[in-house]
């Protein structure tokens, strides 16, 4: 591990090198902390410097682990090489509430759940074709939704629905809301609303990583 100014950025993905070989490039403090807890850079809480430091990660996958292992061998790596200590607290902050709208759900109970189908089925495809954004689920629960939903809004979304079924929902914003950010929310609450959802913006309860100790400098191998 090697602390860097600069290279070529994976979007806090794992590179895969060959073989059992794991290389991360160019990647950040913090993106390297959410890769290895697996979380969202938004939920994590540290120094400034975290987004700018970068560093090169090279590694071998020891013998009977998997490449599903490497986030808990990176933050074995973290916590070794850049003394990284942390801890999970839940704190207020500005997010959106998915609530049941005035006049009650109108969700479509989703079937037993089946493997989903073929990428190309004619079924999957809407008549004429949508041209934006689509999200197709087909069988999930509100807290589904709300993962979903928080992902595409870069926001923690907290579920208020008390609903406990599996549903199936399909969302399609308009190619022009999905790129305007100012613009996305309404066309989700917009498009949530068809099925008697309704989201928004409030303080609500979201775990955050708080980084207590992290070094900038690696120790030696």
């Amino acid at each position: 591990m090697a602390a860097g100014d600069g290279g070529m950025m994976r979007g806090g993905h794992f590179l895969p090198g060959d073989g059992q070989r794991i290389e991360i490039h160019g990647m950040s403090a913090a993106e390297l902390i959410a890769a290895a807890y697996r979380i969202p850079l938004r939920e994590i809480v540290g120094p400034s410097w975290m987004s700018d430091a970068r560093f090169e990660v090279e590694a071998l996958i020891p013998s009977g682990q998997t490449r599903d292992e490497a986030p808990a061998m990176l933050l074995t790596l973290l916590q070794e090489r850049l003394a990284l200590k942390a801890h999970h607290e839940v704190r207020k902050t500005s997010g959106y509430i998915l609530s049941v709208g005035k006049g009650g759900p109108k969700l479509k109970e989703a079937a037993p759940f089946t493997p989903t189908r073929e990428p190309g089925s004619s079924i999957d495809r809407p008549n004429p074709p949508f041209i934006g954004h689509t999200e197709r689920l087909n069988h999930c629960d509100m807290a589904q939704l709300a993962d979903d939903l928080a992902q595409n809004l870069q926001a923690p979304v907290e579920d208020r629905t008390g609903l406990k079924g599996f549903y199936s929902i399909l969302i399609q914003i308009p190619k022009a809301d999905m790129s305007d950010e100012a613009e996305r929310p309404a066309a989700f609450r917009e498009a949530l609303s068809a099925y008697g959802l309704h989201l928004a913006t409030g303080k609500i309860d979201a775990s955050i990583l708080v980084i207590d100790n992290i070094s900038k400098m690696p120790t030696p191998n």
